[in-house]
């Protein structure tokens, strides 16, 4: 044995080669998942969603309310925009 590979094994702990393989394990279901959950757009839908997102929906008076209730606000203290 080279007196290079006989530094190389003792600076390397017997967990090295275990972590190794578990990090490979661990990134193959991630890979599969991200391939199986990715949406494909057509380069019009694309545009369409963008645009959706870029103008989004006003909230309806109920939504603005129901938003002031999680928020913890009162009905005194919610801002003249949220009431209906």
């Amino acid at each position: 044995m080279s007196k290079a590979r006989s530094n190389d094994l003792r600076s390397k702990s017997t967990a090295s080669p275990l972590m190794v393989q578990l990090d490979k394990e661990a990134k193959r279901p991630l890979a599969d998942t991200a391939r199986e959950q990715t949406i494909a757009l057509r380069p019009h839908e694309q545009l369409a969603c963008w645009k959706a997102l870029q103008a989004p929906a006003k909230p309806t008076p109920a939504q603005k309310r129901f938003g002031a209730l999680m928020r913890g606000e009162t009905a005194s203290s919610v801002p003249p925009w949220a009431k209906s």
